[in-house]
């Protein structure tokens, strides 16, 4: 929650950011923080998960399209 938080009070501001990572990708499956990940746009992102799928429709592969092993 901190990313979102720091986000909505103007203390991060996603455009100055080249690089994300996100460690535990699956936990940004719901749309709330997806939507914080779509403002870093110009970033590039990186996300690690032991869980891919949490479900069919929620996949880390939807907002984080290419793996690597």
């Amino acid at each position: 929650e901190s990313l979102a938080i720091n986000v909505s009070k103007g203390t991060i501001d996603p455009l100055d950011y080249d690089l994300l990572v996100l460690d535990e990708a699956d936990v940004y499956l719901s749309p709330k923080k997806q939507a914080v990940i779509k403002q870093f746009a110009n970033a590039i992102k990186i996300g690690f998960s032991a869980t891919m799928e949490y479900n069919s429709k929620k996949k880390v592969e939807n907002y984080l399209p290419y793996e690597y092993y």
